[in-house]
């Protein structure tokens, strides 16, 4: 493995959550998956995504992640965080956020 690596590590219940979801078409799978290996790598923290960064990591046109973001909001699976991108996946456990749980951003 090369140390310049990062990734994102999951809680189990929120994997078991996952894995039982009924998500058509598959754009909102990919938006969900994308907000939650976000907030997921940063320690669980809300995820600091527009919908330009979203289409950019998944492909899709930015209406597309709008329809989907609109979709997975309104089934409750993610919410928004105050304003400006800031994404919260609903079923994520909440973090305390503490000067020893910062994590390090990536260079």
């Amino acid at each position: 493995m090369n140390l310049r690596e990062y990734g994102a590590w999951v809680p189990w219940s929120v994997v078991e959550r996952v894995q039982r979801l009924r998500l058509r078409p598959a754009s909102r799978w990919q938006v969900l998956f994308t907000i939650l290996t976000t907030s997921c790598r940063y320690g669980g923290k809300e995820a600091r995504l527009s919908i330009r960064d979203i289409a950019g990591r998944t492909g899709l046109s930015e209406r597309t992640v709008k329809g989907a973001l609109a979709d997975l909001i309104r089934a409750g699976h993610v919410r928004r965080q105050g304003r400006y991108g800031k994404l919260v996946v609903a079923f994520l456990p909440a973090v305390q956020v503490t000067p020893e749980s910062e994590l390090p951003l990536p260079r």
